[in-house]
């Protein structure tokens, strides 16, 4: 009995350690290879995530040159290409920088002046060099419908319809500065088309208001003046006098207000105060009378 007892566990204990080095076999075949997957999968993981966190960086960094400069009012065309080329990976940005560099060169034209031009208070130009001349307003016109096109074309491949009604709207503009009614006939019936299959009615209807208005052709475009230029106003009320540093008017006249009735500085305001009014009898001076006074006791 005892005899067979220790064999049953001699037999045993052989099994065991041959499981368990078949286990540490097994280890020793496959551990370095999984842990070399294990590692390139978790390399792979992190450098995905950091590559995620770069691109949203990118795109916030991106915006906000963007939005600073179209904030801050009279930007440079120049400046915002400069971003449309330095963010041409940022889905987007280049189309949204070229557009208002496009509206930048309009802006331009219609003002008749050079972007970033400042004026004075009276809206003559501070330099007489930021004056547009025929040349540079035909220049501008080019560059403007060159952007204008190349973000309809980018906007319509990549399916951004507003993007894409924007800038046939702006080429449309730029033909009506041109002078050439049909070519914006065409683009703004391109726009309405589009706007209709969109469903952007309100967008469709603005353009069909400005197919109506071409319907007589090209209205000339305003010449914008400066206040320095314009007639007086006849109505404005005149300007007041200048007042030198000892209170008089440079023109003489009196700075003074008129003495009011009553006043202590008025003779007749004085009079009325100290006699009463008008309506009432002067007092009697009794020597300036004839007759002898009456004789209070009632006496003859």
């Amino acid at each position: 009995m005892e005899e067979r007892q220790t064999q049953i566990v001699e037999g045993a204990g052989l099994e065991e350690s041959r499981v368990n080095r078949e286990f540490i076999d097994f280890l020793q075949k496959w551990s370095s290879p999984v842990l070399f997957v294990l590692a390139a999968l978790f390399l792979g993981w992190w450098l995905w995530t950091r590559h995620v966190e770069k691109q949203a960086e990118r795109r916030g960094d991106a915006f906000r040159e963007l939005d600073a400069l179209r904030v801050a009012g009279n930007a440079s065309p120049d400046s915002l290409r400069g971003i449309a080329e330095e963010y041409s990976d940022v889905k987007g940005v280049p189309e949204q920088a070229r557009l208002a560099a496009a509206d930048e060169y309009m802006r331009a034209v219609r003002r008749g002046i050079f972007p970033g031009s400042e004026l004075n208070p009276d809206g003559t130009l501070q330099f007489e060099d930021d004056a547009m001349s025929e040349d540079d307003r035909v220049r501008f016109l080019g560059e403007a419908r060159a952007l204008y096109a190349e973000v309809e074309t980018s906007a319509r491949k990549q399916g951004m319809d507003l993007l894409r009604f924007n800038a046939l709207s702006g080429l449309a503009a730029v033909a009506e500065s041109t002078g050439d009614a049909e070519v914006a006939r065409e683009y703004l019936e391109d726009l309405a088309s589009a706007a209709d299959a969109a469903s952007f009615d309100l967008i469709a209807e603005g353009a069909r208001r400005r197919l109506a208005s071409l319907g007589g052709g090209v209205v000339a475009t305003p010449t914008l003046y400066a206040v320095a230029d314009l007639p007086p106003d006849p109505d404005a009320p005149p300007p007041p006098p200048e007042v030198t540093d000892d209170g008089a008017a440079a023109d003489g006249a009196s700075t003074e207000e008129p003495a009011q009735a009553g006043d202590a500085t008025n003779p007749e305001g004085e009079e009325g105060a100290e006699g009463g009014s008008g309506d009432e009898p002067a007092p009697t001076d009794p020597a300036a009378s004839d007759d002898p006074p009456a004789d209070p006791n009632g006496g003859g």
